[in-house]
């Protein structure tokens, strides 16, 4: 067993340790199989070719045009299956029928500034999923005027209203 120091708690050997988080992925997103697929076919690629260029761009090497254009095609695509996957659970969580959604394609960001900051929101969805998906849920019920007590009981709800009224994404701004 290492020991800590009372004052930096760091190990003797002078690693920080770190609390131990556990953030594992979430369940409902494993269990919807159509959402799942999409959210990985999309993530992937679109990670692999930032990390990679990324890696290139901080050893000095010159990025090609072609990862410019790529970017944000893939982002769109991504943002548009993560999208899909949290309305699909928030109708599910509602009771709704998940299957009611339809996937929209974003469309791409026009400029860098867009491709960064809805980079940035598509991150921060990813690293916090159950809270989206908790944000859905309250989009819907604030836009229909849905009690808590009332979407438990609800069972089928509005359901092609609200998938013809998914305008805009509450998780993250990239919706659209």
């Amino acid at each position: 067993m290492r020991e800590l120091t009372p004052q930096t708690g760091r190990a003797p050997g002078g690693f920080k340790l770190m609390p131990m988080k556990r953030r594992s992925f979430p369940l409902w997103l494993l269990r919807d199989v159509p959402a799942f697929l999409g959210v990985m076919i999309s993530f992937w690629p679109l990670m692999i070719l930032v990390i990679r260029n990324g890696f290139a761009a901080m050893r000095g090497r010159k990025i090609s045009k072609g990862v410019f254009d790529q970017l944000p095609i893939f982002l769109a695509h991504a943002e548009s299956r993560l999208d899909f996957a949290l309305w699909r659970e928030a109708y599910r969580r509602l009771g709704w029928n998940p299957r009611a959604i339809s996937f929209e394609l974003f469309s791409a960001p026009e400029d860098w500034a867009d491709t960064a900051r809805r980079f940035e929101n598509y991150r921060h969805a990813c690293m916090s999923l159950e809270a989206c998906a908790r944000g859905y849920v309250d989009h819907i019920r604030e836009r229909f005027g849905i009690s808590q007590r009332e979407a438990m009981n609800a069972g089928a709800g509005p359901l092609r209203h609200a998938a013809s009224q998914r305008a805009t994404s509450p998780g993250f701004a990239g919706g659209g």
